[in-house]
């Protein structure tokens, strides 16, 4: 199979016994590389399905905009857009395309498509529930920005306001990563879901922290191409900042919930899932 057709079902050349295990950029490397064309299939298709979201981002900054330059304005719109894509749910179909990132970066197996579609099927309802709620959420983030930004020019108490909704988002943005997770990993109730990913991003704030600021810097880099952003976005910036999402979040969860889930409700979904091959 050559680069334009792929098998996407056959299984990566696997890990020798003598190699020493990978950490930190390394194994994210190793990660990547082995299922790269498994990365960019996932990432178009999930960045399809998060056209509308984009579009409603965009209308949502160009109305909160002064009308002084108006390709200045759409340029930046079109930017906060991709920023709240890449950070926050981009549509229901974030639930598959976390189960599919989620199991590479456990170093498992999963089929690339039918699974994002299989996974986000089986969990529609809460996916369709917590991608409004981002939604919502994240748009009054922008406009709460908006306003205090413009409101600090001349009231000082205002740029304390900022800080605070800006520290707010960035908690949220960060409580993404296990809030999806959670919703393909464990059977939980939505609001339970939103307590537990609040209490780990707290329980491991100074990596949670580093890794969103990885990512942001990287999404700005991104973004210096201009034009040249959204083909990156489209092809393959959504899973790799996934994948680095999931190689840390998991292992969290892994320590703070699944040693508990014989104590609990909240039971794995993996227990109720067919057993798969390569």
């Amino acid at each position: 199979m050559g680069l334009f057709n792929p098998n996407y079902n056959k299984p990566g050349p696997g890990v020798r016994k003598d190699e020493p295990e990978k950490k930190g950029a390394a194994l994210y490397w190793e990660l990547f590389s082995r299922k790269w064309r498994s990365y960019l299939l996932l990432n178009v298709i999930y960045a399809l399905t998060c056209i509308p979201a984009f579009f409603f981002y965009f209308l949502v900054v160009i109305g909160l905009s002064p009308n002084v330059n108006p390709a200045e304005e759409a340029s930046i719109a079109g930017m906060i857009a991709a920023f709240m894509i890449i950070f926050f749910a981009g549509s229901p179909f974030k639930s598959g395309f976390t189960y599919v990132i989620r199991n590479f970066a456990r170093q498992e197996h999963a089929w690339t498509v039918s699974d994002l579609f299989a996974k986000t099927k089986e969990n529609l309802g809460q996916s369709l529930a917590a991608f409004i709620i981002d939604l919502v959420v994240s748009s009054c983030f922008v406009v709460a920005i908006r306003f205090y930004f413009t409101v600090s020019q001349t009231n000082v108490w205002a740029s304390l306001f900022l800080g605070i909704v800006i520290f707010v988002m960035i908690i949220f943005a960060i409580m993404q990563s296990f809030t999806w997770c959670m919703m393909v990993t464990f059977k939980l109730k939505l609001k339970d879901i939103y307590k537990n990913a609040f209490l780990l991003s707290m329980a491991t704030i100074p990596v949670n922290f580093l890794s969103f600021l990885i990512r942001v810097s990287a999404a700005g880099l991104v973004f210096l191409v201009n034009i040249v952003c959204y083909l990156i976005l489209l092809v393959v910036f959504l899973s790799a900042s996934t994948l680095l999402e999931q190689m840390l979040a998991y292992p969290t969860i892994k320590k703070f919930m699944l040693a508990e889930t014989e104590n609990t409700s909240a039971v794995p979904e993996e227990e109720n899932d067919k057993e798969e091959t390569d």
